[in-house]
């Protein structure tokens, strides 16, 4: 019996011994809810950078990150256990999103418009493909963007949607390299765990859906010279790999 006792202290210590994984959570604002994969850190512009969490998951300057997540209007970043991704969920409010209020009350060529719309690739270097994800109801656009332009490799996924006037996106930025698709059946997940607090009817002082289609076409155009894509000002502040072209961008009336 002794013997048995001794075996299951030693298997009770090895336990102990293993690092742990980030717990799997449920994350929340005032306006939404989402699932956290297990093994995932949970950035938030108010994690302080003493938090061991950042070195644990393979990140060297939290005050950088912190700072993204100010200039891109993050709510969150969510790093994987192997710190081999990084997804970066932002949410903000602006006239445009106003005007659109939700996705959802969009006639089906209306939406088929506003996806036209939000960006477009000007050269074959570069490829956009873009589609609507339902979401309980909830019309998400995703969009990836592949493509080497001037020796320089740009890949990018975003998944987003605008909902009482806001837009909520996720996306994941490749960089050079290609998004893989565990990272997007990862992001995907997530996506399809989101959970509205309220969906609130269209306030009377916004655009009338019939003039949706018109407001589309004297959207400011972003013109980006380096990636030669055209976008509309709500899915250039929610793409990551453009925010050093920002102050680059001149404007076509």
């Amino acid at each position: 019996m002794k013997h048995r006792w001794t075996a299951a202290l030693l298997a009770l210590a090895l336990v102990l011994a293993l690092p742990f994984s980030a717990a799997a959570e449920t994350f929340s604002t005032e306006d939404f809810t989402m699932e956290i994969p297990e093994g995932t850190y949970v950035f938030t512009p108010t994690t302080s950078t003493e938090d061991p969490n950042w070195a644990m998951a393979g990140v060297a300057n939290p005050e950088s990150e912190l700072s993204t997540l100010a200039e891109m209007n993050g709510v969150a970043e969510l790093v994987t256990e192997d710190g081999e991704t990084t997804i970066l969920v932002q949410q903000q409010e602006s006239d445009q999103t106003q005007a659109y209020f939700n996705l959802r009350y969009l006639t089906e060529k209306q939406q088929a418009d506003f996806l036209d719309a939000i960006m477009q690739s000007q050269t074959d270097e570069i490829t956009v493909d873009k589609y609507y994800l339902d979401v309980d109801g909830q019309p998400f656009y995703r969009i990836r963007i592949d493509g080497t332009y001037q020796e320089t490799g740009y890949h990018e996924l975003i998944y987003g949607t605008i909902v009482n006037g806001f837009t909520l996106a996720f996306n994941i930025y490749g960089g050079e390299e290609s998004v893989t698709q565990e990272q997007e059946d990862l992001l995907l997940g997530i996506v399809e765990s989101v959970q509205f607090s309220e969906i609130l009817p269209k306030p009377e002082t916004t655009v009338d859906t019939s003039d949706i289609v018109t407001t589309i076409s004297l959207l400011v155009l972003l013109v980006l010279p380096a990636l030669l894509i055209l976008c509309d000002g709500i899915v250039c502040r929610t793409t990551r790999g453009m925010t050093h072209l920002i102050g680059k961008q001149e404007v076509v009336k």
